[in-house]
């Protein structure tokens, strides 16, 4: 423990003494105090937060995680190329300590910069709470909310039954191809999943955990068909399994947007349950079309914004701790150009983990037809080598912690905690298992 704690040291006071990472500390610094100044937001709260979570909390996260992987690659390589590692080898001291002392200072400087960076944002958020809300707006932008999905719907299979429908009435021409008779079926099964015209229903089911107590709204996001009626007359219901009414409440809806609609009493001991809205207009014209994916959903307060930003900064450091361990791999086996160039490949493909899936779910990643038989090959060799990487990256896609914050939404348990003891920490023990043997078996020149 004492030779860990000397190494930790060591290299904390080496780090902050090499050039590369003190022009990253005044960066950092500089980034913190003149950009939110620079930026101009839309004169509201919400528009302040946004810009102070996602950009300066961004580019600071972005920042911080380049220096981790310069001084990541560096604390290996580094050495065996200034041929300092032979000296600190013939001291009594397992390479296995040696590597961990390190990994645990890079780690420990880069939390630490990223806790301050968060720090400092919330500090002009709290300021631009004083310049721009009033107290009842303020309460309700601060305060994360729990988000509760119906379970998804299969669209596949309800465009394959609506093509079976269609060959049964001959109404499908023979010169249509599959791909596109698909295409089309699922945008109809889409649209007929989520409008809802004069006199008809529509369900939601939700499949909980917990059942629901404390503070329960419907948040649903539609956009409506029919301009002729001011106001659209509906319903809304949660129905439990054998399909008797626990709640109800008659909302009226006009234009596009949001409606927010309390749910008082909660009813309680519900764990499986169904949400209907129905439709009150008499005149089947008069249709309501809620947005696909998130159109409806269930909202409770879970806490405060400060916490929620506290709770994406320690994701954000679980990620950290994954680049350090494998820049430190790296620089075990590589000089440090070649390492920092791996680091920072991974890190350029985890953040672009999202536009990998949607290219591989999608098939192609051109837009249109392909120009020539070459270019179709090269997207199908492209496409494979994406869903190769993908199973990769998949324990690292944590989507865009601070943009949740900057929504509201909370940052879960199961997100936090699973992501950094059942994904992160296993990958973590695999790296700093490869990256020692590797240290171990590196061979140290002797100094000429």
């Amino acid at each position: 423990m004492t030779a860990f704690k000397a190494i930790l040291i060591h290299h904390l006071r080496a780090m902050l003494r090499e050039k590369v990472a003190l022009c990253m500390l005044l960066l950092l610094a500089g980034l913190l105090m003149l950009l939110p100044s620079s930026l101009r937001d839309d004169g509201s709260l919400d528009g302040a937060l946004r810009l102070q979570t996602q950009y300066s909390m961004g580019l600071a996260t972005v920042l911080v995680a380049f220096m981790t992987l310069w001084c990541s690659a560096s604390a290996i390589s580094a050495d065996v190329a200034n041929k300092r590692l032979q000296h600190i080898l013939s001291l009594p001291l397992r390479r296995s300590i040696l590597w961990l002392g390190r990994w645990t200072a890079v780690i420990l400087l880069s939390s630490t910069l990223l806790f301050i960076s968060a720090g400092v944002t919330l500090f002009r958020i709290h300021r631009s709470v004083q310049r721009y809300s009033s107290q009842k707006e303020a309460a309700t932008l601060l305060r994360a909310r729990h988000l509760l999905f119906p379970e998804a719907r299969d669209y596949d299979q309800l465009a394959k039954e609506f093509i079976e429908i269609e060959r049964l009435k001959g109404s499908v021409p023979d010169e249509v191809s599959d791909e596109s008779l698909m295409q089309d079926a699922l945008a109809m099964a889409q649209a007929q999943s989520t409008s809802v015209r004069g006199g008809d229903s529509l369900d939601w089911n939700f499949q909980l955990e917990r059942p629901l107590r404390g503070i329960l709204h419907i948040e649903a996001t539609f956009d409506r068909s029919g301009i002729s009626a001011r106001q659209l007359p509906g319903s809304w219901q949660i129905l439990d399994e054998r399909g008797q009414e626990r709640w109800a409440s008659e909302e009226q809806v006009s234009g596009s947007g949001q409606v927010f609609i309390p749910v008082d009493p909660i009813p309680a001991d519900l764990t499986q349950f169904t949400l209907r809205y129905r439709n009150l207009s008499p005149d089947p014209a008069q249709v309501l079309f809620f947005q696909p994916g998130n159109g409806v959903r269930l909202v409770q307060p879970a806490g405060s914004f400060t916490w929620n930003l506290l709770r994406a900064t320690l994701l954000l450091c679980g990620l950290l701790a994954l680049l350090a361990a494998l820049g430190m791999s790296a620089g075990a086996l590589f000089s440090l150009p070649v390492a920092c160039y791996v680091t920072a490949m991974l890190l350029l493909l985890e953040l672009a983990s999202g536009t990998l899936e949607r290219a591989v779910s999608e098939g192609s990643t051109l837009v249109g037809d392909a120009p020539n038989q070459w270019v179709e090959r090269l997207d199908q060799l492209t496409i494979g080598t994406y869903k190769l990487l993908l199973p990769i990256l998949q324990p690292l896609n944590i989507g865009n912690p601070l943009a949740q914050v900057a929504e509201g939404i909370w940052i879960s348990n199961r997100l936090l905690w699973g992501s950094l003891f059942l994904r992160f920490t296993p990958l973590f023990c695999l790296l700093a298992l490869i990256g020692i043997l590797l240290f171990s078996r590196r061979e140290v020149a002797s100094q000429s």
